[in-house]
């Protein structure tokens, strides 16, 4: 099976929604997670950072 790596941002403040937010892209195939904080705020990035990684929802199968 190829790997599927997906780039997007998950909110820092919100661990329910980036767990949505991954959970979903882990659904339809994902197999690596990016967060693609690109911008110039290194304070957005350390906040992201400090936060821990995005965690997806068990699965139910």
């Amino acid at each position: 099976m190829p790997e599927l790596i997906w780039e997007a941002e998950t909110p820092a403040d919100d661990p329910e929604a980036a767990s949505e937010k991954v959970t979903r892209w882990r659904d339809r195939g994902a197999t690596w997670w990016l967060e693609s904080r690109w911008g110039p705020d290194r304070d957005d990035v350390d906040v992201r950072i400090a936060a821990g990684p995005p965690r997806p929802s068990p699965r139910t199968e």
